[in-house]
């Protein structure tokens, strides 16, 4: 099991009443936080422990809002990499070569092609996501992931790709992605993380768009979530970690 993130949003005083904590990292749970800048008149902390960078004030029901009302992510026309070409799927389904037809999960789709692409190389692909689909998809789920509760260790690999940056509160649906694959198989995270272009500064960086963007993470942040668990980092490059999904129970290498 990972540890699991203390929630300390509130405490009380002494008279019982009670009172906004200090913020805490919301991947990894420690509490040193630094001001790394101001974007859009939202105020960005970066954890000392893990680099994961968010802002405190957006929220995961306001969030969940703004996803959940159109639409969200490239439409079926376009010819973006997200949309009508799986290549950033590559190296997870390279390694898992010869497991057969794939049951593979989309987590935060929007109206990607990506799924109707795997299919028609015979793998099954649930698609998620909270708003509805533009068109009729097969095996297209509307949703929360965490209402729709999926079974445990039913895929062979789950993706979210360019979703992980929209989560104010990522760590909850980190879990449950890996609660949800098989021992063996995969999650692949893919959001720009280690890119040259976040060098120039954050507040420079074009890709923070809060309360849209708002959640950026480095390689560290995702090693610091698997601490003391059975799950590895198996591939990892400027945009992408790919998980290896361990066994409950087992120990780390």
């Amino acid at each position: 099991m990972l540890p699991r993130v203390v929630d300390r949003l509130h405490r009380r005083d002494e008279g019982g009443a009670a009172r906004p904590a200090r913020p805490y990292c919301r991947m990894c749970g420690h509490l040193t936080l630094a001001t790394i800048g101001t974007v859009r008149g939202y105020l960005f902390l970066e954890c000392s422990r893990c680099g994961f960078t968010f802002a405190p004030a957006i929220t995961r029901p306001a969030v969940d809002a703004l996803l959940g009302s159109g639409d969200r992510g490239p439409g079926d026309a376009s010819t973006s990499e997200g949309s009508a070409d799986p290549g950033f799927l590559r190296p997870a389904l390279d390694r898992l070569a010869g497991s057969g037809p794939l049951t593979i999960l989309d987590f935060g789709t929007g109206q990607s092609r990506v799924p109707g692409l795997l299919r028609a190389c015979g793998h099954r692909v649930i698609a998620v996501d909270l708003a509805p689909p533009l068109a009729p998809h097969p095996d297209r789920l509307t949703g929360s992931l965490h209402s729709l509760r999926l079974p445990r260790a039913a895929f062979d690999l789950a993706f979210a790709f360019q979703v992980f940056e929209h989560l104010p509160e990522p760590r909850p649906y980190l879990d449950e992605l890996l609660r949800i694959v098989r021992p063996g198989g995969l999650v692949l995270i893919h959001t720009d993380m280690e890119v040259p272009e976040r060098a120039a500064g954050f507040e420079q960086w074009p890709y923070v768009l809060p309360p849209d963007h708002c959640s950026f993470y480095r390689h560290r942040t995702f090693d610091a979530a698997l601490e003391r668990s059975p799950h590895r980092i198996a591939w990892k490059d400027p945009k992408c970690v790919i998980i290896e999904v361990g066994r409950a129970g087992a120990a780390l290498e």
